[in-house]
């Protein structure tokens, strides 16, 4: 499996690994990237499960990792929308596609705790996900232009074109 940059590409939000001590002081490392909606001017954390990780997962750890940050941010929980993001991974033998989940914790005195009453996650499409960020998609965009174009490509070569322009449009397809 191709190896892929595991933050996405989100523009206008500020991007770092993120060390925390999860369970028994495993040292451990997410993506973390934080924007502000300015559609709805709510801020919005997306944390990422990295491949550096060797420790917890943000899947276990969620509910610590969004107090944290949300008190290390000094943001208001209520406004504050926390997305846990999975790339695309695996190995020769496995592979998992990326996920999106939007995280709903019940924020308890500035604390994010389990629900008793309903899921913690409820997954998201990758549109879905960019659209409570509040930016385009940017790598769906591209995909889509590079598609049309080599639709575009296809098409010229259906067309009786000399063999040297044949030659450059197979180039980009």
């Amino acid at each position: 499996m191709e190896k892929h940059n595991a933050q996405p590409n989100i523009p206008g939000a500020s991007a770092r690994l993120y060390d925390f001590e999860g369970p028994w002081r495993s040292r451990s490392v997410c993506g973390l990237q934080h924007i502000r909606n300015q559609s709805t001017g709510k801020d919005v954390i997306v944390l990422t499960e990295v491949p550096e990780n060797h420790g917890t997962s943000v899947t276990n750890f969620v509910e610590c990792l969004a107090t944290m940050i949300v008190a290390e941010l000094g943001l208001d929980p209520v406004n504050t929308i926390i997305i846990e993001h999975y790339p695309e991974r695996g190995d020769e033998w496995h592979s998992f596609p990326e996920t999106w989940d939007l995280v709903l914790p019940d924020w308890v005195k500035g604390i994010a705790k389990v629900p008793r009453t309903r899921h913690m996650w409820k997954s998201l499409t990758r549109a879905q996900a960019y659209q409570l960020i509040g930016c385009e998609d940017l790598e769906a965009e591209t995909e889509a232009m590079e598609a049309e174009m080599a639709d575009m490509m296809a098409l010229a070569l259906d067309e009786d074109l000399p063999p040297e322009l044949q030659d450059v449009c197979e180039f980009f397809i």
